[in-house]
């Protein structure tokens, strides 16, 4: 039987990024970043990257980033939950992360339960 943690107002805030992470698991080596078009209003997610916009290397809009082969994906750690759950990074930007549910192996942790 799965031993589940438990959570109260007084918890860590390390224990309450654990329990999140129980339930939202998925792909550890990279996440998708939700982002919001000033010009156009659309949003959506795309992969976190570490070279995006940086400037001689990120080559966006010309080049796609499914084709870009400067493209360094960012890993799920507990700074990026973290910022989720605070709706905002340490700079204060807006931030949501998604998950990539379909794991390498193709199983999920997703669940009915």
């Amino acid at each position: 039987m799965e031993e589940r943690l438990q959570l109260t107002q007084k918890s860590s805030p390390c224990t309450k990024i654990a329990l999140f992470r129980s339930f939202f698991r998925g792909r550890e080596d990279l996440y998708p970043q939700r982002f919001e078009s000033k010009k156009t209003g659309r949003a959506g997610y795309s992969p976190a990257c570490s070279n995006e916009w940086v400037r001689g290397i990120c080559e966006k809009p010309k080049i796609e980033c499914s084709e870009c082969k400067h493209r360094r994906f960012l890993s799920v750690t507990d700074d990026v939950v973290r910022w989720h759950l605070s709706g905002h990074d340490d700079s204060g930007k807006a931030f949501v992360m998604g998950v990539y549910p379909m794991l390498l192996d193709e199983t999920c942790f997703f669940s009915s339960r």
